[in-house]
């Protein structure tokens, strides 16, 4: 069981550095049942933090479709400081 689960976390690491800078400096997010792109960038900002900049950056990163995800997707989760960046 902790060689699954250390495995997995390898493939996780592993892919996070593929792709370029973007993904460099980002995580995986692995999408659970009830989740949302809301829930999930509220989950990593401040109280005060206005969410929508960053759920607009973590929709662009993704090439997501209307914010549309389901359990078992890999999401790319920009660093703090790339995901708050404005367009």
């Amino acid at each position: 069981m902790a060689l699954g689960a250390a495995l997995a976390l390898n493939l996780v690491g592993s892919r996070a550095g593929a792709g370029g800078p973007e993904r460099a400096a980002s995580r995986i997010y692995v999408v659970k049942p009830g989740d949302t792109i809301w829930g999930i960038v509220r989950s990593q900002a401040d109280a005060r933090e206005d969410l929508r900049p960053m759920v607009d950056r973590l929709i662009r990163v993704n090439h997501l479709d209307r914010a549309l995800i389901w359990p078992g997707q890999e999401l790319v989760l920009p660093s703090r400081a790339r995901i708050q960046e404005r367009p």
